[in-house]
């Protein structure tokens, strides 16, 4: 019986024979079919690879979102907890925090 990641393995690699029979890659489609033992028949055929890696860009993009709106929250943070001497007053950082957390549930931002 085969394993879990054995089986992800077998399935990344089947979208990758249908990558190459794309793109035409002849050579590097023989040597990869030889040296997985699969054939060019089990080829997945919903273009599963290139769904994948937007997939992933666009999770690295909305990422890279969440974390410079983080730091700009932070940023609001600090800049609305400062008092003159350097010091939070009473109450501010509580307001600030409370302030943060009403910015998210307003924008529905979700932090990973």
């Amino acid at each position: 019986m085969e394993t879990r990641n054995s089986n992800k393995e077998k399935e990344v690699n089947k979208a990758i024979i249908e990558w190459l029979k794309v793109k035409n890659y002849k050579n590097t489609l023989e040597t990869f079919i030889n040296e997985t033992g699969l054939s060019e028949s089990d080829a997945t055929s919903n273009n599963q690879l290139e769904r994948k890696w937007n997939s992933i860009v666009s999770q690295q993009k909305k990422l890279n979102e969440q974390d410079a709106y983080i730091k700009q929250l932070k940023e609001d943070l600090e800049k609305a907890s400062m008092g003159g001497d350097g010091s939070a007053p009473n109450g501010i950082v509580k307001n600030s925090n409370e302030l943060m957390v009403k910015k998210l549930l307003k924008n529905n931002k979700k932090i990973y």
